[in-house]
């Protein structure tokens, strides 16, 4: 399960320097979530983009750099089999994805995917935009969705490992959506 941000309205790079001076302007993005199963997950210190910082015990996620989409796993791993739900509330955020992913292609990577433009990029997405993204259907990759989530909003995961899906559910609407995992 990867969540991945962007904060496209920025156009450059701080530097160190005045990173330290203007951290006070910089909007983080925070997204935390409630596991709502008996698998304690949490937000990975090891599995993610060198840029990405963890807080409230892996709780919380906070990306307040600038640049390309940055992705970060969630630990322990979903178990193969089995169903597996979670549930994470938008806290606040530029574009947010939320699934699940393979994570020795995302390792490979080092954490900067190409969802937009190849397949086999290693992950199951759906981005607060209503796009869902498919590793392995080119006819399920880069699709628009009915299903959009903002600020505020809580959207669970569901993880069907015998069925090979993954279902997004946005919580207080009857908003869900159902992409084909392998």
């Amino acid at each position: 399960m990867i969540a991945s941000y962007n904060q496209s309205e920025w156009t450059q790079f701080f530097n160190k320097n005045k990173e330290d001076k203007m951290q006070q302007n910089i909007t983080d993005i925070n997204i935390c979530f409630e596991d709502v199963n008996p698998l304690k997950i949490y937000f990975s210190n090891i599995n993610k983009h060198p840029k990405l910082k963890i807080s409230q015990d892996g709780q919380i996620v906070i990306d307040s750099s600038l640049g390309s989409k940055k992705f970060i796993a969630c630990d322990p791993a979903i178990p193969s089999q089995g169903i597996h739900q979670f549930t994470f509330l938008i806290n606040q955020f530029g574009a947010v994805y939320i699934g699940i992913c393979i994570l020795d292609k995302i390792n490979i990577e080092k954490y900067y995917l190409d969802i937009w433009s190849k397949i086999n990029h290693g992950t199951y997405l759906l981005c607060n935009d209503g796009f869902v993204f498919s590793n392995h259907s080119q006819q399920e990759n880069k699709v628009e969705t009915h299903l959009k989530f903002q600020y505020n909003d809580k959207i669970t995961v569901e993880v069907n490992q015998e069925a090979k899906t993954i279902t997004w559910k946005k919580l207080g609407t009857n908003e869900i959506f159902v992409l084909n995992i392998q």
